[in-house]
């Protein structure tokens, strides 16, 4: 399909040490802000709203931008 293909072993420690533990910290932070921002100025329905709606979205921005490991890790 013209697309590219990785051909060779999956070796993943510099991804595992470089960025996905960095990746994971920040999201955990980043989203906690957002749940207290949240749950502070919106009523409930509005609430769980917001919340599908930022988790859609993560889950598609992981399974097109990230190893699948990351993405396990991240729900």
């Amino acid at each position: 399909d013209g697309g590219f293909v990785w051909q060779g072993d999956r070796k993943l420690d510099n991804y595992d040490a470089e960025f996905e533990q960095h990746f994971l910290t920040y999201s955990r932070e980043e989203f906690e802000k957002k749940a207290n921002l949240w749950i502070g100025t919106l009523n409930c329905p509005e609430y769980l709203s917001e919340v599908d709606k930022a988790l859609t979205k993560e889950e598609e921005n992981a399974a097109y931008w990230l190893q699948q490991e990351t993405h396990s890790k991240l729900f």
